[in-house]
């Protein structure tokens, strides 16, 4: 009876594993950029070998006027952190990763993460193109915390409904004839994702990010939890002594 039981375990086991997926993407800027840039008019970016998360190396960049907006432009940052978030990492996704304001030259605004898309509808230029989906990490209050590095972490759904994901603190971006395209649309086609971004209106503001990080968040197939319901109606069933003996 044991062995039938492992038996059904393992099978169960076996099945679930093949049926999640999972998938893991980082960039600490040891070799380079990875893909990453600095976007914007008059924006400069490179790679400081030092001074980094634990003195590695990290990504700088300057903008005048507002501050940088560090993107994915090519390579695995684009493969990894733009386009259809879902197709690589399934519904739920941990964000995290580090910034610093290494000078804040004009005044300061609430930090933002920033997902954008494009509707590929009328000219390249036209507002009405482009829909943004932000959320506020850290008020403009609290930018003196990233005079170090300073970590920011939370978790997505792709599928969110518009209701859901301005639960979760995110915010549609409105007004001036914007785009308004839902949340779950923008995760499956994503255009461009600034994860620090928006503090600062003014003077010239140099910032950096490091150990930048997206990864699939493990939760429990149908078939894992099917599989282990079966598996527990079994094993009772096992257990259960005929009338009699």
């Amino acid at each position: 009876m044991k062995r039938r039981y492992l038996i059904s375990v393992y099978a169960v086991l076996f099945f679930a594993t093949a049926t999640v997926r999972a998938a893991v993407y980082h960039e600490g800027f040891e070799i380079g950029s990875g893909g990453w840039v600095n976007s914007g008019q008059n924006a400069t970016w490179h790679v400081e070998s030092t001074g980094g998360v634990g003195d590695s190396g990290y990504l700088e960049g300057a903008r005048p006027t507002y501050s940088p907006a560090f993107e994915p432009d090519s390579g695995e940052a684009a493969a990894f952190a733009a386009g259809n978030l879902e197709a690589v990492y399934g519904q739920w996704i941990h964000i995290s990763f580090y910034g610093k304001i290494i000078t804040l030259g004009g005044t300061g605004r609430d930090v933002l993460h920033l997902f954008g898309y494009d509707s590929g509808i009328g000219p390249v230029n036209a507002t009405s193109r482009y829909t943004h989906w932000v959320r506020t990490v850290s008020a403009a209050a609290d930018l003196h915390e990233f005079n170090q590095w300073k970590e920011i972490s939370f978790i997505i759904n792709t599928n969110w409904s518009n209701q859901q994901a301005r639960a979760e603190g995110w915010t549609m971006l409105t007004g001036s004839g914007r785009g308004e395209a839902d949340w779950s649309t923008v995760m499956h086609d994503i255009y461009t994702h600034s994860p620090f971004y928006g503090f600062n209106i003014g003077n010239t503001t140099v910032s950096g990010i490091d150990e930048f990080r997206m990864e699939t968040v493990p939760v429990p197939s149908s078939a894992l939890l099917l599989g282990l319901g079966l598996t527990g109606l079994s094993f009772i069933h096992l257990r259960k002594k005929p009338a009699g003996r």
